[in-house]
This record gives C-alpha cells, sequence and structure tokens, in this order.
C-alpha cells in the first residue's frame, strides 16, 4: 500500500517517472496499454481527446499525457476507505495537545503531511508515517493500536479515577523538574526543544485537571 509520503514523492517526479518509462524500446506500447486502461477504467476521464494516436507523433506529448495518467491513477489508487484523524483525534491518540501535533505536522514528523489551505480542515490518514524523537517511525494506525490496546479502558474509568491518573502524570513532570509548572519550567530561561515540547504537554494535563 503507498503511503502518504511516497504519494508524494511520486506525483512530484511523475515527469521523470513518465520519460523514464517512455525511453526503453516498448515505449509507446506501454503508452498505449497504461493510457487505454485509465480510459476504460477511469470512473471520470478528464483526459478525453487528448489521449489519442496523434499524441504518439510527439515525445513531450506522450510524457506529459503519461505523467498526468500516473497522477490520475494515482489519485484513484489512494482513494482508501481508509480512517483519516483529525489533529483533536491524533492529540488523543498520541496523549498530547494539539498543538503538539500541529508542532509536529511543521516538524515534517508525520510524512508528507502539509497544512492545508485555510478554511480546509486537517484530515491524517492512518497509513501516514509518524516520526517519534528517537526517530523510529510508526503509522498512524500503529499508534491508535498501541493506545487501544493500553489506553482505552481509561474510558471506563470513573472521574475520580481518571483524575488520579492526570495527577501522576503532572507529578512525573513535577518530579522532572523539582517543582510545579508555575514555580520551575514557566519561569525557566533557554528552553531546549524538548522543554517546550514538555511544556504544551504539561500545560495540556493542568487544563483537563482544571476542567473536571
Amino acid at each position: 500500500m503507498i503511503n502518504i509520503q511516497e504519494k508524494n514523492s511520486i506525483i512530484d517526479h511523475s515527469d521523470e517517472i513518465a520519460a523514464t518509462l517512455l525511453e526503453g524500446p516498448n515505449g509507446s506500447a506501454l503508452f498505449k496499454v497504461v493510457t487505454n486502461y485509465y480510459e476504460k477504467t477511469a470512473p471520470s476521464n478528464k483526459f478525453g481527446k487528448a489521449l489519442t494516436e496523434s499524441l504518439l507523433s510527439s515525445s513531450d506529448g506522450m510524457k506529459k499525457a503519461l505523467s498526468d495518467v500516473i497522477k490520475a491513477m494515482l489519485e484513484i489508487g489512494t482513494q482508501s476507505s481508509h480512517i483519516e484523524y483529525s489533529t483533536g483525534d491524533l492529540a488523543k491518540y498520541f496523549g498530547v495537545s494539539t498543538t503538539s501535533i500541529n508542532n509536529w505536522i511543521k516538524e515534517d514528523r508525520f510524512l508528507g503531511v502539509k497544512r492545508p489551505a485555510r478554511g480546509k480542515q486537517l484530515k491524517i490518514s492512518e497509513d501516514t508515517i509518524w516520526v517519534s524523537s528517537s526517530n523510529k517511525k510508526f503509522t498512524v494506525k500503529e499508534i491508535v493500536e498501541m493506545w487501544n490496546q493500553q489506553y482505552a479502558d481509561l474510558e471506563k474509568l470513573t472521574p475520580k479515577d481518571e483524575r488520579e491518573i492526570l495527577l501522576q502524570e503532572i507529578g512525573a513532570f513535577e518530579n522532572k523538574y523539582g517543582g510545579g509548572y508555575e514555580t520551575t519550567l514557566k519561569i525557566k530561561v533557554n528552553k531546549t526543544h524538548a522543554d517546550e515540547r514538555i511544556e504544551e504537554e504539561w500545560l495540556y494535563l493542568l487544563k483537563r485537571i482544571h476542567n473536571d
């Protein structure tokens, strides 16, 4: 299955891929096979009469048409029934704030994911690869499955039990920095990237506690 990073790479290099395919001794025949198949199977053939025999007389025309068909077939092939998640969903499954998720997107830690145009909601597919701070790679699907295995039962907890777990997580940060947020990390100068990430998560936990 093609992941988001691979899909974007193919789109970015579709002209090069098309040129390489056409360079072979059977380039013209391959062009006919691919374009004919696309014309007969594509649910909406936007190229219309562009894919005709006349293109065979123009190497640039063949390359452009094949490049367009590759991209179109890629879109069709990746129109999946895969589950997609919002940044809020991912914040739950990764156990961080939505700010952290958005920062990870800016840092390209969700490979191939870019912010959408203004006004459009970002959705991240379950086959998207996420890179951890230790440079290990997981699909979003794997993260969700791990959450389901380890934390799904949290939704069954009483408010008291959930609060206790949140306090334990906050306590871990307090032990790390030697005190509460207001007297330690909040006023720390020259914060590292790790400090900033922890600060976001710490504030998220404090907000959860205060909203209960």
